[in-house]
């Protein structure tokens, strides 16, 4: 299956920090990472209009792009991560962290061998294992092509707002919390599979325009769905507990179609998938039912 990337990955504080500088979009990954997609667009906001339609080689570009990993990794460890898989074809994946000015880890080869996956290793991500990889854990398998990240519904937080541990995010959702960032749906993505994630970024979308102050008090898969429920709405400017019927059946719409559209998605990936019982129930495509 075809597969091509290319992106800049990293913690999600990092990236979102130096991204806010140049205007591009954050797209959220799971364990607290976060990538940047290289589109031609986005090169151009990074190295200037010239950009990718510039009468320049290649590698020139590459040099130019270099420059902002350098600076950036001054902040904290970057990856310049590219993937290009053709269907039947090994394919070649490369990638190079950068960190405090300098390349610490560069590596070239194929696809299967997992040169991504070894840089996240080196950024902390554990947990693979042959046939779900760290490429996968993280969620870079989500989508087949760089700008198909673009359409991924946004996150943008602020550092102060990561790196709550799953306990903290697992309980309470009374409207009581002093930044409501801190409960809503973008802080609960590593709690389900990485498949599910765009489906949980749709519905934060969806909510913020009928709630925008809405909290969550828990997101979890259960037979095999996605189950999100929010904690009990405080008005910020009345005081008032609740919300009227109208708002609560717009959202209660919302909710149920991410558990209908987590039926029939991959939660590993993010395909077509269907109910699939593993000792419990799980939806997972074709190439993620018969992994252990």
């Amino acid at each position: 299956m075809a597969h091509e990337l290319n992106a800049v990955l990293g913690k999600r504080e990092v990236l979102e920090r130096l991204a806010s500088e140049h205007g591009v979009p954050v797209v959220a990954l799971s364990h607290g990472f976060a990538l940047i997609p290289l589109t031609s667009e986005v090169i151009v906001l990074f190295v200037g209009d010239g950009g990718t339609d510039a009468p320049e080689s290649s590698l020139a570009l590459q040099r130019r792009l270099d420059e902002v990993f350098q600076d950036w990794s001054a902040h904290g460890p970057v990856v310049h991560a590219t993937n290009d898989t053709h269907g039947g074809s090994p394919g070649e994946q490369a990638t190079r962290i950068w960190q405090s000015g300098t390349v610490v880890f560069a590596q070239r080869g194929h696809a299967y061998s997992g040169p991504i996956s070894m840089a996240l290793q080196r950024l902390g991500v554990t947990g693979g294992r042959i046939g779900h990889d760290e490429f996968d854990i993280v969620g870079l398998g989500r989508h087949r092509k760089t700008a198909a990240w673009l359409e991924s519904p946004i996150q943008r937080v602020s550092g102060h707002e990561l790196g709550r541990s799953n306990a903290t995010r697992e309980g309470g959702g009374t409207g009581s919390m002093t930044n409501t960032a801190d409960r809503q749906i973008p802080q609960y993505l590593d709690l389900v599979g990485a498949g599910w994630h765009d489906i949980l970024m749709r519905a934060h979308a969806e909510l913020l325009q009928v709630l925008p102050n809405y909290q969550v008090a828990q997101v979890k898969e259960k037979w095999g769905m996605l189950d999100i429920n929010l904690g009990v709405y405080i008005d910020p400017a009345t005081g008032e507990v609740g919300i009227n019927r109208e708002l609560g059946a717009r959202v209660s719409d919302i909710l149920q179609a991410a558990r209908d559209e987590s039926r029939r998605t991959c939660e590993v990936c993010g395909e077509p998938g269907r109910e699939t019982d593993r000792g419990w129930i799980k939806t997972l495509c074709p190439d993620h039912g018969g992994q252990g």
